[in-house]
């Protein structure tokens, strides 16, 4: 009878450790998944700001576009001023 005791008493105490690890585990993982979102609304404050004067990161990239667009346009159009024979069919 002691026997069995002491086993069920022995797979007890192994249960409580498996719990106590996966309960340390997922409390990790939450930390974890924590420090990622506040990671995630840092970036995206940073990549959408718009207080104090600041331009959101996209609104840059946009008028990068635009502004090399427009000097690719003036540029064509600085060597059909200088030669237009070339472009004419």
């Amino acid at each position: 009878m002691e026997s069995v005791v002491t086993f069920q008493h022995g797979g007890l105490n192994h249960s409580v450790d498996t719990l106590s690890e996966v309960v340390k585990e997922f409390t990790k993982g939450r930390s974890e998944i924590q420090h990622l979102r506040n990671s995630l609304i840092e970036t995206q404050s940073v990549l959408t700001a718009k207080k104090g004067g600041q331009i959101a990161l996209r609104d840059l990239y946009m008028k990068k576009v635009e502004l090399k667009e427009s000097l690719r346009m003036v540029k064509d159009l600085e060597e059909l001023k200088v030669s237009p024979e070339i472009y004419i069919y």
